[in-house]
């Protein structure tokens, strides 16, 4: 089996779309199946190195074309480079080996025309829209545009793919009114254990919150940084942890903020973890929380559960009613005041966090 995996970009900073793809090109090619995966490559090609490192060293091979133009598009000309009859540059060539094709995110310009071209020449393909059609999503930046997206070409790539990939009943739901007829499949992606063994939770006196994915607003962090202005003491020496990569502008704005609640000596950013630091955030964090608006699944939280760690998220998490119904962590709105209240639980009591956290 020949699959191939088309995704705008395999930049660390893209989050969990991203890891999921990387995730199942090596998952596969343990299997073995013959992976490839065709990629965007924006700015100087560095975002891609860690990506491109870790495939290969699972048989997997990465070719990326270069990505211009505003984000909302990112126009890739090497896609169809010079005509060359059914060859049609990279991408037809990619094409012409593979027996399935799996397109990751829907609106941007490397991953919509390969939909097109996939069904023109008849190559079975999945849609995994990644969560960018869930409504909280399009409600979110250009909510116009994207509409107009899915009237124009989205909403046809659904119906006519072989597969639409959700990752939790959830997203299927919103998918199936989004676009009626599609073959909608819930497959919930894997999370990988720790690269780095994580002792199990001792139950003493929580110290350290831990937040993981890219920094965006999505994530209502700024509701996290006000909860834990609300639930640190003179001297209890607790720290908030956020791991992820994000807009520079954005990552100033969340430092102010934490400033101006008095905790910013106490909130430290940490940037893109690897594996290893991944590891190491899970060891040092008792519990890990995720206000995020919107999840269709939440890999980092299932990474935290993985790693034996309990875990608050917002109700926009996928994966909330699993977790409330094994027990394995506290959903609570995501508001200062809730959050607080969940957090400081967690920490103030360890054996029902030691309990939480093995449930997860």
């Amino acid at each position: 089996m020949r699959v191939l995996h088309i995704v705008p970009s395999v930049a660390p900073e893209r989050g969990g779309p991203t890891q999921v793809v990387l995730g199942l090109a090596r998952g596969q090619a343990a299997r073995g199946a013959t992976v490839r995966v065709l990629s965007g490559q924006l700015g100087d090609g560095r975002d891609g190195e860690e990506a491109a490192r870790s495939l290969a060293q699972a048989g997997v091979a990465l070719r990326r074309v270069r990505v211009v133009g505003p984000a909302q598009i990112e126009l890739a000309p090497g896609l169809l480079g010079r005509w060359r009859g059914p060859a049609w540059g990279a991408l037809g060539e990619e094409l012409a080996g593979a027996d399935v094709v799996h397109l990751h995110t829907v609106f941007t310009f490397p991953v919509a025309l390969p939909a097109w071209l996939c069904r023109r020449r008849g190559v079975p393909h999945l849609v995994r829209p990644a969560g960018t059609l869930d409504a909280d999503c399009l409600a979110q930046r250009s909510p116009r545009r994207k509409r107009l997206a899915i009237d124009a070409y989205v909403r046809d790539s659904l119906i006519a793919a072989d597969a639409v990939h959700a990752t939790s009943a959830k997203e299927a739901a919103e998918l199936l009114e989004l676009a009626p007829g599609a073959r909608v499949v819930v497959l919930p992606p894997g999370a990988s254990l720790p690269a780095v063994a994580v002792a199990p939770d001792g139950g003493g006196a929580g110290r350290a919150v831990g937040s993981l994915g890219r920094l965006h607003p999505a994530k209502q962090l700024e509701a996290l940084i006000d909860a834990f202005a609300l639930v640190v003491r003179p001297g209890d020496g607790r720290e908030l942890l956020l791991a992820g990569a994000g807009e520079r502008g954005y990552v100033a704005r969340l430092a102010a903020r934490a400033a101006a609640r008095g905790v910013g000596e106490r909130v430290r950013f940490l940037g893109q973890l690897d594996e290893a630091g991944k590891a190491a955030l899970f060891e040092r964090c008792e519990v890990l929380a995720f206000p995020s608006l919107h999840e269709s699944f939440g890999l980092a939280v299932a990474e935290a559960m993985a790693a034996g760690r309990a875990v608050v998220v917002s109700p926009g998490v996928a994966l909330a009613a699993e977790i409330a119904a094994r027990g394995a962590g506290l959903v609570v709105p995501a508001e200062a005041a809730a959050l607080a209240g969940a957090i400081g639980a967690l920490l103030d009591d360890g054996a029902d966090r030691a309990r939480r956290a093995a449930a997860g």
